[in-house]
C-alpha cells in the first residue's frame, strides 16, 4: 500500500493489547474504504507526481532493468509497480500484492487504463507473508508499507527467499514524525478530534522512528548483505490548506472511516481543524509545500 497519511486508531484491538490478526483486518478495511478514490485520477495523480522520486530511487536501489521480474509488496493501486513495468518492458514482469481486495480491483482498472496490464499482475496477498514461489524475482520493492507489518523482522526473512541469489530488496519508510508533516499534521488533529486511545506499545505505526540503523539491523538479522540507506525528500505541493484537509479526509482510510460515524457538523469541524493546522504550519492561505523524509533502504540476498 503506497500512501501517505492516516490515523492510528486501527492499532487498538477491541479486547486490549496488540492482536496482529485484528490489526491486519483493520488495515484492510481502512484501505478498502478509499480504494475507489486511489484508483482514479485526481488526488492519486498528485501523490504520484510527488512520490515518483521515491519510487525511482527504490527501483534504482533494487537494480531494476529491462527483462527483470519484480514484486511490489503492498502495491495499493499499483505503485511503484507501474513504474517498474516501464523499466522492465514487455520482456519482464511485475507482480503486485496488497492486503486490500478493493485496492487491487482499483489497481487492475488503473493498469488497464495505463496500458500496463500485460506486464503487471496484481493479486490480493500479505506483504509481510507473501505466498509466492521461491526464487521467482530479480528484485522486490515496497513503498510506505513495511513499517505497518507486524513482526517486521520475520517478514523480511520471509521475503528474502522470493529473490534469486543476488537479488535486491528496496524499501521506502516514512521517517520520524517531525520529518513527515504530511502525516503528523493529520495525526495531531485526529488525536484531539477522533476517539483514539493510545496504541499498545508493541503495535506498528505509520512512521518509522528507529532510523536507518534500526532497519539496517533488521535486514542484517534477516540474512541480507550489502545493506544501503538513502534518505529521500518527498515534496507534496498543495493548492491551499483547505485542499490539504480535503485530501486527508478523502484519501486517508482511517480518517475516512472515522468520519462516517461523525455528524455533518463534526465532519465539517474536522476538515476546518485540518485546514487550520496546515495554515498554521505553512504560514499561508495559498499554495504551499509539505516536505517529508522517506528512508530508502536496500539489501541483497546472498549468492
Amino acid at each position: 500500500m503506497a500512501e501517505p497519511a492516516g490515523s492510528e486508531s486501527h492499532r487498538n484491538p477491541p479486547h486490549g493489547g496488540f492482536n496482529p490478526q485484528e490489526f491486519s483486518e483493520h488495515i484492510r478495511e481502512e484501505w478498502d474504504a478509499v480504494a475507489e478514490e486511489w484508483g482514479q485520477e485526481g488526488w492519486s495523480e498528485l501523490v504520484e507526481r510527488s512520490a515518483g522520486g521515491v519510487s525511482e530511487r527504490l527501483l534504482d536501489m533494487a537494480n531494476v532493468g529491462p527483462g527483470d521480474r519484480v514484486v511490489d509488496l503492498g502495491t495499493g493501486v499499483g505503485e511503484p509497480a507501474a513504474r517498474a513495468a516501464r523499466r522492465v518492458g514487455e520482456s519482464g514482469k511485475v507482480v503486485g500484492i496488497d492486503l486490500a481486495p478493493q485496492m487491487i480491483a482499483a489497481g487492475r482498472r488503473r493498469m488497464r487504463r495505463l496500458g500496463l496490464d500485460g506486464i503487471v499482475s496484481l493479486q490480493v496477498g500479505n506483504a509481510g507473508d507473501p505466498k509466492l514461489p521461491a526464487g521467482s524475482f530479480d528484485a522486490a520493492v515496497s513503498r510506505w508499507v513495511l513499517m505497518l507489518v507486524p513482526d517486521l523482522g520475520g517478514a523480511l526473512q520471509r521475503i528474502r527467499p522470493l529473490l534469486v541469489p543476488g537479488g535486491r530488496l528496496a524499501v521506502g519508510l516514512w521517517g520520524h514524525p517531525a520529518q513527515v508533516p504530511m502525516i503528523s499534521l493529520a495525526l495531531g488533529v485526529a488525536s484531539e478530534m477522533v476517539d483514539m486511545p493510545p496504541p499498545p506499545p508493541d503495535a506498528p505505526t505509520h512512521l518509522w522512528t528507529s532510523g536507518a540503523d534500526g532497519f539496517a539491523t533488521l535486514l542484517d538479522q534477516a540474512g541480507y548483505e550489502d545493506v544501503e540507506a538513502r534518505p529521500t525528500t518527498t515534496a507534496f505541493r498543495m493548492p491551499s490548506p483547505e485542499a490539504y484537509a480535503e485530501f486527508i479526509v478523502t484519501m486517508a482510510g482511517p480518517l475516512r472511516l472515522a468520519a462516517r460515524s461523525m455528524t455533518s457538523a463534526g465532519r465539517g469541524a474536522l476538515s476546518a481543524a485540518l485546514a487550520d493546522a496546515a495554515r498554521d504550519f505553512a504560514g499561508t492561505s495559498g499554495p504551499f509545500t509539505l516536505v517529508n523524509e522517506t528512508l530508502c533502504m536496500s539489501g541483497r540476498r546472498p549468492g
